[in-house]
């Protein structure tokens, strides 16, 4: 299985250059899994999905994980689904996925490593071994695995701590208009904010100069 894209590290990690060329093993036995993950086509199924990732990623990892987001530390489906936009980081027009991230602070890379291995066979993933590192080298840890429809789980040592393990889960590409729907809603009302933020501070900028 060939990458079609350079690994590029970023403050964010380098989960975004590994692209679509992850692909799907159409040989993943389904007899195999333990997680039954399904279709998940729609927003909510895909939350539902993620919410199975999360009880493997805590059951092999810890359950003291910090969710990468703005807002809460903790993952929830009721936060996922009110205010995680779905990504478009698949290829063509009107298609959709959901990604998680999340933090695990002084986790043993050679334990993160093995979970790794754990968490795909839990999910019925195939690994990309051309890619893994193993961390003993110059090159941080890097576990790359593979599921249906792109679904993806990478777990690698963060950019800028190598003492923090990052943990990236992407559900499958899905047309499904449910989450055309979500990404609109979110990213609208995310533009609202930013409106009412500008406004909230023009307004103070005002009192301000009326009061000096």
């Amino acid at each position: 299985m060939g990458l079609t894209a350079v690994m590029v590290l970023s403050s964010c990690g380098w989960v975004d250059a590994v692209t679509e060329s992850l692909g799907g093993s159409d040989e993943t036995k389904e007899q195999d899994m333990r997680v039954d993950l399904g279709p998940e086509e729609t927003h909510s199924e895909q939350i539902e999905e993620i919410e199975k990732f999360v009880r493997v990623m805590q059951e092999r990892l810890g359950s003291n994980p910090v969710l990468r987001d703005g807002q809460t530390d903790t993952w929830t489906p009721e936060h996922h689904m009110e205010n995680r936009r779905p990504n478009a980081s698949c290829q063509g027009d009107d298609i959709f996925r959901n990604r998680v991230i999340f933090d695990y602070a002084d986790l043993d890379v050679e334990q993160a490593l093995a979970a790794g291995y754990e968490m795909a066979q839990d999910l019925g993933f195939s690994t990309s071994e051309e890619i893994i590192e193993d961390g003993t080298g110059q090159r941080p840890m890097r576990f790359v695995a593979s599921g249906e429809g792109g679904r993806s789980l990478i777990i690698g040592q963060q950019a800028d701590d190598e003492n923090i393990i990052e943990v990236f889960y992407r559900t499958r590409c899905s047309e499904h208009e449910s989450l055309q729907e979500a990404f609109d809603r979110i990213a609208g009302e995310s533009r609202q904010e930013r409106r009412e933020e500008r406004q909230r501070e023009r307004e103070e900028r005002l009192e301000r100069i009326r009061n000096e």
